[in-house]
């Protein structure tokens, strides 16, 4: 488990999806939803930082690349803003690109996991139970 948290015995989520792609955004729905988690999607970056400043989510599935604001960016102001707190929100990475030195450099940025596209059920449930027993 990630340094800063605690585990949480939570068996529905409320969950941020940032993807500028439709079908990868309604994967990930489909997926989340059938496990009893609560999703919300937007679009890109700049989206995320306004939906986290309107609502408490447990979780943020963020895809790396996305118009008006990228995930990278989206993930230094997340990480930057949560300075003044002292909570931490668990960042799951969606990328296209998994090798291990882009795993690193994300992971150097402030993110908790990555997983690859196109993503699996079980890959989901597998990262989300680091976070959530």
């Amino acid at each position: 488990m990630p340094l800063g948290y605690a585990p949480k015995s939570k068996s529905k989520l409320d969950i941020l999806i940032a993807d500028d792609d439709f079908f990868m955004q309604r994967m990930l729905v489909i997926h989340l939803e059938s496990m009893g988690h609560n999703c919300t999607t937007v679009d890109d970056g700049k989206a995320t930082l306004v939906a986290l400043k309107r609502q408490k989510f447990d979780l943020l599935f963020l895809d790396v690349v996305m118009p008006e604001m990228d995930g990278l960016e989206a993930l230094i102001a997340i990480r930057k803003n949560e300075t003044h707190t002292t909570s931490r929100l668990p960042i799951i990475m969606v990328s296209g690109h998994s090798e291990p030195e882009d795993i690193r450099k994300l992971k150097a940025l402030g993110a908790d996991a990555c997983i690859a596209k196109p993503v699996k059920k079980e890959q989901i449930q597998a990262e989300i139970s680091r976070f959530f027993t």
